[in-house]
């Protein structure tokens, strides 16, 4: 964790991404099922001309019901309101390079770094190393599972236009809130 002084938010339509950024990007949040990365809310930051991603807090959400995590695995994502989509994401490139450098060793690293005290009484489960193997065969099996929903994110960029840099066409009845403040205080 760290704090970023003077980071500003990301806004893909001030500041140019490159489409492998954008792609990485894209397929790592189809990956995760990253639901929070929209043009509502980016959870991208912008500090000393490099992107940072922040909070994951809406991925990995099968965690939540053990029982159906199985489902997940194949589920579409759905990358309509992406915020990255104007970006022109290449995810076939990122999905290329992505993909082999997910292995079961890097994942039990990853997991192996989750506090112990966050995994015990998982209900279903016999103690944290359980959790932890659970973890990466269900993050395996979604990296195996690309053919159910990476076409849906290929498809997601195709329709939006792929290099518009235009936020998405449907922002929703309510204008972001620096539209609807007042000037000079009133």
């Amino acid at each position: 964790m760290d704090f970023l002084p003077g980071a500003l938010d990301l806004d893909p339509a001030a500041f140019a991404l490159d489409p492998g950024f954008a792609g990485r990007v894209v397929w790592f949040d189809a990956l995760v099922g990253n639901v929070d990365r929209s043009w509502r809310n980016a959870n991208m930051l912008f500090w000393h001309g490099t992107p940072y991603l922040i909070d994951h807090g809406a991925t990995l959400t099968f965690h939540h019901a053990w029982s159906s995590a199985e489902g997940w695995v194949r589920r579409p994502y759905a990358a309509a309101e992406h915020v990255l989509l104007g970006s022109a994401p290449d995810v076939d490139t990122a999905d290329t390079e992505l993909a082999p450098r997910l292995t079961p060793d890097l994942l039990r690293a990853a997991v192996d770094a989750v506090p112990e005290r966050w995994l015990v009484d998982e209900l279903g489960f016999d103690g944290p190393d359980e959790v932890r193997a659970a973890y990466v065969t269900q993050l395996l099996a979604r990296r195996d599972a690309r053919d159910a929903w990476l076409p849906g994110v290929r498809a997601a960029i195709a329709e939006r236009g792929a290099g518009s840099g235009e936020p998405p066409p449907t922002r929703g009845p309510n204008p972001p809130y620096w539209l609807t403040r007042r000037r000079g205080g009133s």
